[in-house]
């Protein structure tokens, strides 16, 4: 397991020719969904409920780098696509699953809410 909790740097391509990658310890980061954020579709011309997902960096500290913290916004079904390609590229997480994805109505605000701290268990 403890494998799998290290991947490598590929953030910084134009450095990557001439510097090593640096590994990351991905049990130093903290990932919560503090909320349900909206965001403007203007091709449906509709708000879309999303996930606010805060993730804090606490890994390259004996390198001289502060924290890092940063704020990312994704969809009910975005969980779906990362779930299916974790299984498919790592085989199946019996102890980390999304609950059943509800495939009929709306992804209303309630709904998401209500799925919040699930989803959240999920990404740590």
């Amino acid at each position: 397991v403890e494998e799998a909790m290290m991947v490598l740097e590929d953030d910084s391509p134009m450095e990557a020719a001439s510097t090593p990658s640096t590994p990351r310890n991905l049990t130093a980061w903290n990932i919560t969904i503090p909320y349900i954020d909206f965001y403007d579709d203007d091709v449906k011309r509709e708000r879309i409920p999303v996930f606010c997902i805060d993730v804090e960096r606490n890994d390259r500290k004996a390198v001289g780098h502060d924290t890092e913290h940063w704020s990312v916004y994704r969809r009910y079904l975005e969980f779906y696509v990362l779930e299916s390609k974790l299984t498919e590229f790592h085989g199946s997480f019996p102890d980390a699953q999304l609950p059943s994805k509800r495939i009929i109505g709306p992804k209303n605000y309630e709904f998401l809410t209500s799925k919040r701290e699930e989803f959240e268990e999920y990404l740590q």
